[in-house]
C-alpha cells in the first residue's frame, strides 16, 4: 500500500516549478543548465537540503511537461548523441541552437526567422565559432584565391538528426560573435545570425 502523508517538497513546490520554466525565455535545457537552476532556486522552493539533480531531473520529467530529447549524430562520426530537456513545446530551431554552448542559428534558418522566406528548412546550419587564434595573416593575391576555388568545396561532417530535421554543426572564423544577435520566434529567444 502506499505511503500517505504529506507530500514531497518537490511535489509542494509543483506550483513555483512550473510558473519558473514556463517564464523562461526559452525552452531548452541542458543538464547543466536544470543544475543551475536547481542550486539557484532550491531555497526559494524550500526544497531538501540533499536533493540531488538527478531526484529534480526525474521529478520534472514524471511530474511537469518536462520531456527528454535526443539529438543523434548521422554516420561515422567523432560526434555523441546529445541530451536535451525541452519544456513544453519546442521548436526544432530552438533544439538546434543548443547543440554547443554559444551556437547560433545560420544560413536557411536564419533566412526564415528573419521573414526573408517562408520556406521551412529541413537542415538547419547551427554555427560556432572557433577559439581565437592567433594567424599570421597574409596578403591575398589573386593566385591564392584561385588555388582556393580550384580545391573541391569543404563539407561538414558534424550532421544529426532530430525529430523530422537534420542539423548540421558548422564552425566559423572567431569573430567574438560580430551579428550575431536574438529573434523572438514564436515564444522562444533564439541566437541568430543578424544578416
Amino acid at each position: 500500500m502506499p505511503k500517505r502523508g504529506r507530500p514531497s517538497k518537490l511535489q509542494a513546490a509543483r506550483g513555483q516549478i512550473i510558473a519558473y520554466f514556463e517564464s523562461l525565455p526559452r525552452n531548452v535545457l541542458t543538464d547543466a543548465d536544470l543544475a543551475s537552476i536547481l542550486f539557484k532556486r532550491a531555497g526559494e522552493w524550500r526544497l531538501a537540503a540533499n536533493i540531488t539533480v538527478d531526484k529534480f531531473v526525474r521529478f520534472l520529467l514524471e511530474a511537469t511537461a518536462m520531456r527528454m530529447v535526443s539529438i543523434v549524430p548521422v554516420g561515422e562520426t567523432s560526434h555523441r548523441m546529445v541530451m536535451r530537456y525541452v519544456w513544453a513545446d519546442a521548436s526544432p530551431y530552438a533544439v538546434a541552437a543548443t547543440l554547443e554552448p554559444r551556437a547560433y542559428l545560420s544560413h536557411g534558418a536564419a533566412v526564415l526567422l528573419h521573414g526573408l522566406s517562408d520556406q521551412l528548412p529541413h537542415t538547419i546550419s547551427v554555427s560556432r565559432e572557433q577559439s581565437s587564434q592567433n594567424r599570421k595573416t597574409d596578403m591575398l593575391t589573386q593566385e591564392g584565391i584561385d588555388r582556393a576555388f580550384l580545391q573541391p568545396e569543404r563539407v561538414s561532417n558534424a550532421l544529426f538528426t532530430y525529430d523530422n530535421f537534420q542539423f548540421v554543426l558548422l564552425h566559423g572564423k572567431n569573430t567574438d560573435r560580430a551579428e550575431v544577435g536574438t529573434i523572438m520566434y514564436g515564444q522562444e529567444q533564439l541566437p541568430v545570425t543578424k544578416r
